[in-house]
């Protein structure tokens, strides 16, 4: 259960991290990020329900771990602290799959696994973008 709150932590701090980035980005890649900050929230959602299932409502929360909505780098450093919390995230699960032995949450997690190895490749992509000077300034915004 403890694994499971402290992912659910993660994942919230992801909403925020994709949120900062696509208000910093040109239309066509904040398109994507969007997509992305909304499978987070589905995460979310996700690991709530099995809290519950497995007896663990008096842990799901409303706490959010507050992800940078400006980063003093930019939106270089924004995307570059997404795309390593990313890999972390799907470490954590990696690490943990091997350790958890009831089927329909370990099938859970393998497809968080893809979800978080995917998005690690979306944010390097759009890090080339905005290596490229396909960003917005905050200011611009």
């Amino acid at each position: 259960m403890i694994f499971l709150d402290s992912l659910l932590e993660g994942e919230r701090a992801g909403i925020g991290a994709f949120a900062a980035i696509g208000r910093s980005i040109e239309q066509h890649l904040a398109d994507l990020i969007f997509e992305s900050e909304l499978a987070q929230g589905a995460i979310c959602v996700l690991l709530k329900k099995e809290m519950i299932r497995k007896g663990g409502a008096h842990m799901v929360g409303r706490r959010r771990e507050a992800a940078p909505s400006n980063p003093a780098g930019g939106i270089r450093s924004a995307i570059a602290f997404a795309r390593s919390h990313q890999a972390r995230l799907a470490d954590m699960i990696e690490d943990a799959v091997l350790n958890i032995f009831d089927s329909r949450l370990n099938a859970k997690l393998m497809y968080l696994l893809l979800l978080h190895r995917k998005q690690v490749e979306l944010l390097d992509t759009v890090h080339a973008g905005a290596a490229s000077g396909k960003s917005r300034s905050l200011s611009e915004r």
